[in-house]
């Protein structure tokens, strides 16, 4: 895999490196929320994830904008790369996925959950 996948080790800016990536692969057991996949999806980045509890089905809007695999099932992440990578979405649809996320958009919605109207 040394050709095919690059363990670059510490860097202070990943998203050039997500940027440049051919595919993400997310393949946590359990996840708060599961940040990492939001910022790959905000630079176009194909993902794969697993669908593990809190996160991913909700990020990747039941699979829509990246197929979700079950949790410990290596030969169905193995299958999920090699068809995202023969078959990536758009990035401008990727880019979509994150929009909910962005900083405005993610602070309106809590204040107003919180009881707080924007003025």
């Amino acid at each position: 895999i040394g050709g095919d996948v690059d363990f670059p080790g510490f860097k202070p800016d990943v998203y050039s490196y997500m940027a440049h990536a051919s595919l993400f692969a997310f393949t946590s057991r359990w996840e708060g929320l599961g940040f990492v996949l939001i910022e790959a999806l905000a630079v176009g980045t194909p993902v794969v994830a697993t669908d593990c509890p809190s996160g991913p089905r909700e990020i990747l809007a039941d699979g829509r904008y990246g197929p979700l695999v079950p949790v410990g099932d290596d030969e169905a992440v193995a299958e999920a790369i090699m068809k995202t990578l023969d078959a990536p979405l758009p990035p401008g649809l990727l880019r979509e996925a994150a929009l909910p996320y962005e900083i405005e958009r993610s602070t309106t919605a809590y204040l107003r959950a919180m009881g707080f109207e924007q003025q």
